[in-house]
């Protein structure tokens, strides 16, 4: 029993940093070849960070808008976790989603459009990671028949106790 835990935890691990990876290497392209400016910066306004006492407003990326990263990191999780049914904690990334979604919006830190964008691409990363998951474990049960039948006894073990 210890292995087959072991294997899940594994395969959750590299899940969860095969779609991180992904996140933020499939951004640095998009922001190279569509730098956009945030709203405060696009009309000239203050921002709410520079009535802070004492704070100097300092941008070091103006032109990192689209999509937005504050809403496709904890989207991008939130996604994951309900996929890989971890229901408390995909609820508490849910609604940390939807408060950052507020936020960002509220604060002039970015579009509408960036919000969508970014939900649309949280979920193509996340079902592009199932894919290649789903992949994976094909091809690794041809390969090693002994080691995905744990892994595969493993992950409908923790859906059934999940469920």
């Amino acid at each position: 029993m210890h292995t087959v835990l072991t294997l899940y935890i594994w395969d959750v691990i590299i899940s969860y940093a095969s779609v991180r990876l992904a996140m933020y290497l499939l951004l640095l392209p998009i922001y190279f070849l569509m730098p956009s400016e945030p709203p405060w910066m696009a009309i000239h306004a203050l921002r709410i960070a520079a009535l802070a006492p004492g704070s100097v407003p300092v941008d070091g990326n103006p032109f990192a808008a689209f999509p937005s990263m504050h809403v496709l990191t904890p989207a991008v999780l939130a996604f994951w976790l309900w996929w890989k049914r971890i229901d408390v904690m995909a609820i508490a990334f849910s609604v940390y989603t939807a408060l950052t979604i507020f936020a960002v919006l509220y604060l002039g830190e970015h579009y509408l459009i960036d919000i969508v964008a970014s939900l649309v691409l949280a979920g193509a990363i996340v079902q592009t990671a199932r894919w290649v998951e789903r992949e994976f474990l094909v091809r690794r049960s041809r390969r090693e028949p002994a080691a995905a039948r744990l892994c595969v006894a493993a992950l409908s073990n923790a859906e059934n106790t999940a469920a």
